[in-house]
């Protein structure tokens, strides 16, 4: 009788363990953008709240409305300001305000006000450039075009500096020296050191001090599926996991701070099926990749970012399989991924 009522013990515990896999990860569908975006950025701000600017229509023009979604309220609403044209892209600045660039400056967002600053314009104005958040909580904006008819390449890089809201010339031979770096670009530096060589790979800190390396191309031209974490305090390079896809884009959460998620999201465009969208996470504790077989991530440049432990936003994004009669099809859908 005992041997019997074991077996059934280890059966109802079989099944709730099974019960509790399935349960793992839950999507939640929370509303709709108020217009309908891919390729947009969304920014978490200091009091919880995530501000989403940019991103294509159908016609691939700029959406100029900017929005807010509130994780309280789970509601998307408008912002009283719209972008100007020559939009680029957006920081996170250390104080909690946002840095807006444009092709001829910048326009700085206060979040608790509400309020926006007038254009800051910049020394050179350029489109398609960079722009890197330095530890010193400056901004250096590197190379891109001159905004003019002949497009010529600017070889000149300026840093931003929002306390003084001024632009200064910098030396990009002194760059190194004179700032103190964030750290993907310690990972450059530091690349040598790798146990596997690689090229446009992808750097996520974590919330453990570490960073993970993922993805890129080898020596050879071929995708490194094998995964590396970066120990900045030794700066030594370990093995973890092998990744199930191998991405030509990531589409995850802008990785410029630390994540503080036990499992981090990983999607993008797969490099076998370049018009095809695959996801998966990385566990920390296990080291291991997980794919995500979810119709929600059948789209292509959504918006992803980390709200808090184990819970991501996903807005927006584009029809898969799109043609060049019809560019782009954007959604306005958003949803909330838990993992459990």
């Amino acid at each position: 009788m005992k041997k019997v009522f074991s077996i059934i013990i280890s059966c109802l515990f079989i099944l709730l363990l099974t019960a509790c896999t399935k349960q793992e990860r839950k999507f939640v569908r929370i509303g709709d953008l108020n217009f309908a975006r891919a390729g947009h950025q969304a920014i978490i701000l200091r009091n919880g709240k995530i501000l989403i600017l940019g991103g294509y229509t159908r016609n691939y023009d700029i959406v100029k409305e900017i929005e807010i979604y509130n994780p309280t309220t789970k509601k998307f609403s408008l912002v009283n300001k719209r972008l100007d044209n020559g939009f680029n892209n957006a920081l996170l600045l250390r104080n909690g305000n946002v840095a807006i660039f444009y092709n001829n400056g910048v326009v700085i967002y206060d979040p608790i006000k509400n309020k926006f600053n007038s254009l800051k314009k910049m020394l050179i104005p350029r489109t398609n450039f960079s722009c890197i958040l330095l530890n010193n909580g400056k901004i250096l904006i590197k190379g891109g075009l001159t905004n003019t008819k002949n497009q010529i390449p600017v070889t000149i890089s300026e840093v931003y500096d929002p306390i003084t809201s001024s632009f200064k010339y910098v030396n990009n031979d002194l760059i190194k020296n004179y700032y103190e770096e964030p750290y993907y670009l310690k990972i450059i530096h530091n690349k040598n050191k790798m146990h596997i060589l690689r090229t446009n790979f992808l750097s996520i800190p974590l919330y453990n001090g570490k960073i993970l390396i993922v993805g890129g191309f080898d020596k050879h031209g071929k995708y490194v599926f094998k995964s590396e974490i970066f120990n900045v305090k030794t700066k030594q390079f370990d093995f973890t996991g092998n990744m199930n896809f191998c991405f030509t884009e990531y589409y995850s959460a802008n990785y410029l701070y630390p994540v503080n998620s036990e499992n981090i999201l990983l999607t993008g465009k797969d490099i076998n099926h370049y018009k095809t969208m695959n996801a998966e996470f990385y566990n920390i504790n296990s080291g291991k990749f997980t794919q995500i077989k979810n119709k929600i991530f059948d789209r292509l440049y959504p918006s992803v970012n980390c709200i808090k432990n184990n819970t991501y936003l996903i807005t927006g994004g584009s029809k898969q399989n799109y043609t060049e009669d019809d560019f782009i099809k954007p959604y306005k859908d958003a949803y909330i991924l838990n993992f459990w």
